[in-house]
């Protein structure tokens, strides 16, 4: 693909924008660097490269459901601002 000052054109015109002359220039000097990057991608050979279906191979455990030690009510009302039969008394946030 070739960037020039028609393809600027068009893109400024999409996207609502408008260059001045040095940007028009710097534009084309980003893009021209972007489409190399994309060809350097497309030239890599995937052809035994396997689908990747997750980034860690490594298995995922996951602990084991049991109950442990409860907090005592004693305690956070104890240490909660304000309380209110048996409950914690926060400041309402919706109408």
């Amino acid at each position: 693909m070739k960037i020039d000052d028609t393809l600027i054109s068009k893109l400024a015109k999409l996207s609502r924008l408008s260059f001045d002359d040095e940007e028009r220039k710097n534009i084309k000097v980003e893009l021209g660097k972007m489409l190399e990057m994309f060809e350097q991608l497309n030239n890599i050979n995937l052809e035994d490269a396997k689908a990747l279906n997750y980034l860690n191979e490594n298995e995922i455990k996951m602990r084991s459901d049991t109950v442990g030690e409860e907090l005592d009510s004693y305690w956070i009302e104890k240490n909660a601002p304000k309380t209110k039969s048996g409950g914690i008394v926060v400041p309402k946030i919706i109408e």
